[in-house]
């Protein structure tokens, strides 16, 4: 006897009537806390990403449910919150343009292009962020901001010159671990970069780029001590909202801990002299991001696999992919490859860890 075709309608499988809303509320209340800490900590324009962010994603559903005439699952939260997530990941001091044309092209591009939620292979805010760092990475590098530097006027107020453009933590470390490397080896290339001891004395060398990897210590992760994005601003405050999501198992914990597993073991493979100091120092920079990669961006049912032994599978694989493009990049766009390349081979992990018994179809 043939075995009858699954068939599934769209995700994310609502449940009941209102499932989708509700969902999309319980994902908002976990994301409060870390957006009211970077307006905190940010200002102004830490408040005027995250409304522009959301604008640019909205705008882009409406204008495409009106271009076709399809009205179902309008403003139904979705868009909303690809907005707060995109801007999560983005510097303070980012151009208001370059935040609404991010914003809007992943919304457009990650989502309704495909038909809108339940049918999108890739994560609209991470579209959004990938497209920044190919086309605006220099705008991306020139919008971070010194936290707490509104202090010397007012929380509302703009930043002026001079308080923009600070170096990337994450290329900092990038740069001290190669030279680091290269001092150890003895091959110390010339010139150094400004700020470096004059000459290439190995042992100046190897002490500075010591120096600089020790400025990035664990209490980086509790309260922010150099430029970021807005999520980054406190691994602390992520925490709540990590375990409401959890708690309404809109997060499965397989997920996170296998991805976890395997950035340990992606890490313990580059163990051993430059490349393990380079590894803890850029888990201490992106730690945050990296919580909000797995137990945030993990809540959208439409882009990880349906069942338990898929989101084990899912789950090592951005592990993997998490450890290896942050070894071989220091951006923060590496991380948003690593999820929209795990995005992208969902439909074979559930291809292969769904039975093919008949089923009946959710409601």
């Amino acid at each position: 006897m043939p075995v009858e075709p699954m068939i599934l309608p769209a995700l994310p499988l609502p449940r009941k009537k209102g499932a989708l809303p509700a969902m999309m509320l319980r994902v908002l209340l976990a994301l409060a806390p870390v957006a009211g800490l970077s307006v905190v900590v940010y200002g102004l324009p830490a408040l005027s990403v995250i409304l522009l962010s959301i604008t640019g994603t909205v705008m882009a559903e409406v204008l495409v449910k009106w271009a076709v005439g399809n009205r179902q699952r309008l403003l139904d939260g979705s868009a909303t919150i690809s907005g707060i997530l995109l801007a999560l990941t983005l510097p303070p001091g980012l151009a208001p343009a370059w935040v609404l044309a991010g914003a809007f092209c992943g919304g457009l591009i990650g989502k309704q292009l495909f038909g809108g939620i339940g049918r999108n292979p890739l994560n609209p805010a991470m579209t959004g962020r990938l497209l920044l760092a190919l086309f605006a990475g220099g705008a991306m590098e020139r919008g971070l901001l010194q936290p707490f530097w509104w202090k010397s006027s007012s929380l509302l107020s703009w930043p002026g010159s001079g308080v923009t453009g600070h170096p990337s933590p994450a290329g900092i470390v990038g740069e001290a671990s190669r030279l680091l490397g290269q001092a150890l080896s003895g091959g110390v290339q010339s010139p150094l970069p400004r700020g470096w001891p004059s000459g290439s004395d190995p042992v100046a060398v190897v002490q500075h780029a010591q120096d600089l990897l020790d400025q990035f210590g664990p209490a980086g992760l509790i309260w922010p001590e150099y430029p970021g994005a807005l999520g980054e601003c406190s691994l602390l405050i992520l925490l709540p909202g990590v375990a409401l999501l959890l708690a309404s198992r809109l997060v499965d914990w397989r997920m996170p801990l296998a991805a976890l597993a395997a950035i340990a073991a992606g890490s313990l493979s580059a163990a051993g002299g430059p490349a393990e100091t380079w590894v803890e120092a850029m888990l201490v920079v992106r730690g945050n991001a990296i919580v909000i990669l797995l137990f945030i961006f993990a809540a959208d049912p439409v882009t990880t696999p349906l069942t338990r032994l898929g989101k084990v599978i899912f789950g090592l694989l951005l592990g993997l992919l998490v450890a290896a493009l942050l070894r071989f990049s220091d951006q923060a766009g590496a991380l948003a490859l690593a999820l929209l390349c795990a995005n992208l081979l969902t439909p074979w992990i559930d291809r292969i860890t769904l039975s093919r018994g008949p089923r009946p179809v959710s409601a």
